[in-house]
């Protein structure tokens, strides 16, 4: 499984929606198949990570269009409201 973070909000970083080496040590110890990328909201590549992405997990998502989103399969946002 191909999964993408997006670690920051534009504008409202703060030391929000930062993930650690750490925190990607403990999804990886999981034992699934999975590649992990991270990108903040802002990366120029961010377009081509989502193209690549099976699962996107961020607090933004108007990043999002027909081309880049294809391949996603689950969006899982860490906001509320």
């Amino acid at each position: 499984m191909k999964i993408l973070i997006i670690t920051s909000k534009t504008g409202e970083t703060k030391g929000l929606y930062i993930i650690t080496e750490e925190m990607l040590d403990k999804i990886r110890a999981t034992g699934k198949k999975l590649e992990i990328k991270t990108a903040a909201e802002t990366d120029p590549d961010v377009a081509e990570k989502l193209a690549w992405a099976e699962v996107l997990i961020t607090s933004e998502f108007g990043m999002l269009n027909a081309e880049n989103a294809k391949n996603l399969k689950w969006i899982h946002l860490t906001s509320a409201g």
